[in-house]
């Protein structure tokens, strides 16, 4: 209970010193530079091969408690919860401006 007291207190002196000095957390830094790379991709050639590596599906079955987690199922997840789906993404990125999918 403790612990969860300590962390919670550091979090909010981290958001503190964010707002202070006017500096965005590495967290978001990150996801920012995931969401314009996967802008970028999807709007590369459609035999481009991190397009094609992206859009792939695995085929066949896995040993039992091995899922088929790609790449893709990863941001789709991601998307889910930001309220987007796969479609929106590739309309997205074609429409992209600067700001593709920023938080």
């Amino acid at each position: 209970m403790a612990a969860q007291a300590e962390e919670a207190a550091h979090k909010e002196d981290q958001r503190t010193i964010f707002k202070i000095t006017q500096q965005e957390s590495i967290e978001n830094i990150i996801v920012q530079k995931i969401w314009r790379w996967i802008g970028h991709v999807l709007r590369k050639g459609q035999n481009a091969i991190p397009r094609v590596a992206v859009q792939w599906k695995p085929e066949g079955r896995r040993k039992r408690g091995c899922p088929k987690i790609t790449w893709r199922r990863t941001v789709e997840a991601e998307a889910t919860t930001m309220g987007q789906s796969w479609g929106t993404l590739r309309t997205l990125a074609c429409d992209h401006g600067e700001n593709f999918l920023l938080p």
